[in-house]
């Protein structure tokens, strides 16, 4: 057979003819041979010519040893072991560029061959390929198959089979993944208020990238998250916030991720933030009131004093980028007052203010808006002051009350009732705090008060307002007086012009001296009906 196959290999015009019609042959013929296959025709003609050579033997030859009654020895049918192919089907995922390579390992070869197939064609016999292709290479009598600088065309099912009858193959599946690409639409300018979509594509890759969207410096969406998944993202009333970088990625397990970036540019009139809108600040000092704008074109920035534009040229005004600045230096009395920044584009235009200032700090609320009594309410609190705080005035009503419900109180510094401690200290701000029980509330109500200061600069005037709730009167009622007088190291009291300290004192031993008299005098009595 194999001599049949190397004349029909000489009779072909190429290598790859030649495997072809061997590939052919062994597929037509019967590679096991039995008896039938030994009295093949050139078994019989071998016998005729035996018999036509016997003639020029000469009758000298003695015959005699010979036994002709046997038969001639037939040759055995050999039983060949099938072989088995020791690898398994794989589901192979290369990179374009990439190298392929598939097993096909076989416990035993003999002398059988090991063919490749991609699809329908045939690539190798053996060890040899079968086409004319640089990056196709063998191992180990073709045992493994490898093809480097994959591209797409090469994706698909690869069998590896044994020249035998019986269907000994392995087939693998092959998956060329190809770098990603995305675009980033860019999109037009949008208006606040107005809606914006953005969109990317996926230009090439393989499988299909899948695409997510991030923001700039790691800012978050709307929703909180750091990215949004999916190819179009819409943003429902864009504000300034919205502005700014967005980063479209594509991602399908290739060595890197692919991606784009787009600008959502909204057009937007000026808003402005303020660092500060009040300045606490003494004569001499140096201040700087800043405000930064935030605008979309961009907007000029005025200053104004109490309603008087101020000019450049008579005055430090400078801008780092959008924050605007005012400087004044050595401070008077006359550079006390309001200055305000106005912001202005084609869109609309805004303005803040900032108060500079001698008087005291807004005061801060020390108590806490649940009360623990039903008609009393301890209110304490602090502010911060250059020049010394004289007194408070403490207004409070209910709630629900109209502005003639208002009732005032006038209240003295608590800083433990020492002048000393009450002298201003040069160069640096000083603490004032504090506190006033107020009386003849109505259980479970709330109610609202502000506090102010004065200093040689005059009253502070900030009007921030503190709102609390007295208990509610099914729950138990303890006292406001009583509580401080139990404590380890009562506070000293402090001086009120309303006379809220004596009604606290005197409510105190009321309620102390009162239990006491009813217990001495439930004790007499009992000893009294015991004598009798």
């Amino acid at each position: 057979m194999l001599l049949k196959i190397v004349i029909l290999c000489l009779m072909s015009f190429s290598l790859v003819e030649c495997g072809k019609v061997g590939l052919d042959y062994i597929h037509n013929e019967e590679l096991n041979y039995d008896y039938a296959d030994y009295q093949s025709d050139d078994y019989n003609d071998y016998q005729a010519d035996y018999s036509n050579e016997s003639s020029h033997y000469t009758d000298d030859y003695d015959n005699s040893h010979e036994n002709h009654s046997e038969s001639i020895e037939i040759p055995e049918k050999v039983n060949r072991r099938i072989p088995k192919i020791l690898s398994s089907p794989r589901e192979i995922i290369v990179n374009e560029g990439g190298t392929i390579t598939l097993p096909c390992e076989i416990d035993t070869l003999d002398n059988l061959l090991l063919l490749w197939y991609h699809g329908d064609h045939i690539l190798s016999m053996g060890d040899k390929p079968m086409i004319e292709d640089p990056r196709i290479s063998l191992e180990a009598s073709g045992t493994k198959l490898m093809i480097s600088l994959a591209v797409q065309k090469d994706a698909g099912k690869y069998k590896c089979r044994a020249s035998t009858q019986e269907n000994i193959a392995v087939e693998h599946s092959v998956t060329i993944r190809v770098a990603p690409e995305v675009k980033a639409i860019q999109t037009l300018p949008v208006h606040a208020g107005d809606d914006a979509i953005l969109k990317c594509e996926a230009k090439q890759g393989y499988p299909k990238p899948e695409i997510h969207w991030t923001r700039q410096n790691k800012h978050k969406f709307r929703n909180g998250e750091e990215k949004m998944v999916g190819s179009s993202i819409w943003l429902y009333g864009v504000t300034r916030k919205d502005s700014g970088l967005y980063t479209c990625h594509g991602d399908n397990q290739w060595n890197y991720v692919a991606n784009d970036t787009v600008y959502l540019e909204v057009l937007h009139a000026p808003e402005i933030e303020q660092q500060e809108t009040f300045i606490h600040t003494r004569e001499g000092d140096e201040v700087e009131v800043t405000c930064i704008v935030h605008a979309h074109p961009p907007a000029t920035v005025e200053w104004y004093m109490n309603g008087k534009k101020l000019e450049r040229d008579n005055n430090v005004i400078y801008n780092r980028g959008n924050h605007h600045t005012i400087n004044i230096s050595n401070l008077g009395k006359y550079y006390y007052g309001k200055y305000m920044c106005l912001a202005r584009n084609k869109l609309g235009e805004t303005s803040k203010t900032t108060e500079v200032s001698g008087r005291a700090t807004a005061v801060i609320y020390k108590s806490s808006p649940n009360g623990d009594d039903h008609s009393e309410y301890l209110l304490q609190w602090w502010t911060q002051s250059n020049s010394p705080v004289k007194q408070f005035r403490v207004d409070f009503k209910p709630k629900a009350g109209g502005e003639m419900d208002w009732s005032e109180e006038f209240v003295l510094p608590g800083n433990g009732g020492s002048e000393e401690q009450q002298v201003h200290e040069p160069g640096t701000s000083k603490t004032y705090s504090g506190e006033l029980i107020l009386q003849n509330l109505d259980p479970g109500k709330n109610y609202v008060v502000k506090v102010e200061s004065k200093n040689d600069y005059g009253w502070s005037d900030h009007r921030n307002q503190f709102e609390f709730t007295t208990k509610p009167k099914n729950q138990n009622k303890k006292s406001v007086a009583a509580k401080v007088v139990t404590e380890e190291k009562p506070p000293k009291p402090e001086p009120s012009v309303s006379g809220a300290g004596s009604r606290a004192a005197l409510v105190t031993s009321l309620s102390v001296l009162l239990p006491l008299a009813m217990l001495i005098s439930s004790t007499i009595l009992k000893s009294c009906l015991v004598i009798s």
